[in-house]
């Protein structure tokens, strides 16, 4: 048997996502970050997407690659796009 990975839980990182505009939609509303892998299943905050609670629920009832489809957008590239840019501030303090 395999002990269960420690998830990575950033609650600066959290903040610099929930900082950013919804990724899916123009509403400018304020955003919430979504965790593309569940936190249930091990799903770091290094894996998480700014959404407004509006695409976030759409999110939830409809799955990931349907709203993928309808946003036209790759949550995944988002993700990385962040966490770079985040790498990329603290690198630099």
């Amino acid at each position: 048997m395999y002990p269960k990975p420690k998830r990575v839980q950033d609650d600066p990182y959290r903040e610099y996502v929930r900082s950013h505009p919804c990724c899916a939609c123009p509403r400018g509303l304020a955003s919430e970050p979504h965790h593309l892998k569940s936190k249930g299943s091990g799903g770091d905050d290094y894996f998480c997407v700014p959404l407004c609670r509006y695409c976030h629920q759409e999110i939830e009832t409809v799955g990931r690659q349907t709203f993928q489809d309808r946003k036209g957008i790759n949550l995944w590239e988002v993700c990385a796009k962040l966490l770079v840019e985040w790498m990329k501030r603290k690198g630099g303090q």
